[in-house]
């Protein structure tokens, strides 16, 4: 991945006395004028960070658990910046070389893993924070730069410049895995430490890649591979797009063999598994109304909900990078029985799978589920 960000200086930290015992969420949305809160479900909000004149926030993102939050404060006048994180009773700012524009949590909550553009060129810098212990640090680079967090949360593995395939240890120690990379963006890890990867062709191959580097070809791909792997490991949704558009047609293909399942033949843009595993949420484009259209496939048939006109900060900062915000973020409630859009009018709508149309509850560019 890589974002254009103003060149910022640094702010010092604040004091961050451990993150309080409260349940706060379930929604954390981001607003159009730079505050986050926590929403619930009935519109109650807590507010995280407060909107401040001339100060923005952006890339929020829960833990695991939902009980603290990570985001980016841009103070253009002053030209600082920082990494907030923290609740709606007590926040810490932590000092960093380069504005994050990109944040993953470790499985266990202990580390963030987090992508700026390079202080030093024309590159993307990973860094990471000790969560405990309030540091960050710059640890390897590339352009571009994807990554997952292996499920114990003890490496990453990184696809770099198209090419490069590697663990990442937290020293910035890169162990090369031999494998040729196809047409992909972001690797993905299944449950049991295997890797989903797009394989270099011909013909590119959806591949998992075991420990040692040994590629099993899954299914064939002719252009840019985007894949997603359902809770359990035992399923891969995926799209297979010509260069430069990122639609396709979506498929589901059971991991131990057999031929993929056409879910929709329409141009899919994005789609996410529910926490079940059971269901895939997607969305089409209605190019006539200029909207997205969701659409829920519970493994035998689909359900299309009401379209809606998505938010600026969905369309130029989310979807293109789909795959990799889908390792890191649920759009999806913990029961796997709704799913948040942010809509355009600062709009945060949530879809109840058993309802007609989405309900409003709140306002805000940006929204993501928490745990």
């Amino acid at each position: 991945m890589r974002r254009s960000l103003p060149r910022m200086i640094l702010v010092g930290g604040l004091v961050f006395a451990g993150c309080s015992n409260n349940s706060i969420g379930p929604l954390l949305v981001q607003s159009a004028e730079g505050g986050l809160s926590a929403v619930g479900l009935d519109g109650t909000a807590f507010p995280i960070h407060e909107e401040t004149a001339g100060v923005a926030l952006r890339q929020p993102t829960w833990s695991p658990d939902a009980r603290i939050a990570v985001w980016t404060e841009i103070v253009a006048a002053e030209q600082r910046t920082a990494i907030g994180m923290g609740d709606a009773t007590r926040q810490r700012r932590i000092d960093v070389p380069t504005p994050p524009f990109y944040y993953s949590w470790s499985p266990q909550g202990d580390r963030v893993a987090y992508l700026g553009n390079s202080p030093e060129g024309q590159s993307v810098a990973l860094g990471l924070v000790e969560v405990a212990e309030g540091t960050a640090s710059l640890v390897d680079g590339g352009n571009p730069y994807y990554f997952d967090w292996q499920p114990d949360g003890s490496r990453l593995v990184i696809h770099v410049a198209g090419r490069v395939l590697a663990f990442l240890a937290f020293d910035g120690t890169r162990t090369d895995i031999p494998v040729e990379t196809g047409m992909f963006q972001a690797p993905a890890f299944l449950p049991d430490g295997r890797l989903l990867v797009i394989t270099a062709g011909p013909p590119q191959s959806l591949s998992i890649v075991d420990v040692s580097g040994n590629p099993t070809e899954l299914a064939p791909v002719e252009g840019v591979g985007m894949f997603a792997p359902n809770s359990s490991g035992d399923r891969v949704a995926y799209i297979d797009s010509p260069p430069g558009t990122g639609l396709g047609e979506l498929r589901v293909l059971d991991i131990a063999g057999g031929e993929p399942t056409v879910v929709d033949q329409a141009q899919v843009v994005g789609f996410a598994w529910d926490p079940t595993g059971t269901k895939l949420l997607y969305f089409t484009i209605d190019v006539e109304a200029a909207e997205l259209v969701p659409s829920v496939w519970d493994g035998t048939e689909v359900v299309r909900y009401p379209g809606f006109e998505p938010s600026a900060t969905f369309i130029t900062e989310y979807l293109p990078f789909w795959d990799q915000y889908s390792r890191s973020l649920s759009f999806w409630s913990p029961a796997g029985d709704a799913f948040v859009v942010p809509a355009s009018s600062n709009r945060i709508l949530v879809q109840h799978l058993d309802e007609e149309s989405p309900a409003e509850v709140g306002s805000g560019v940006f929204a993501t589920w928490g745990g």
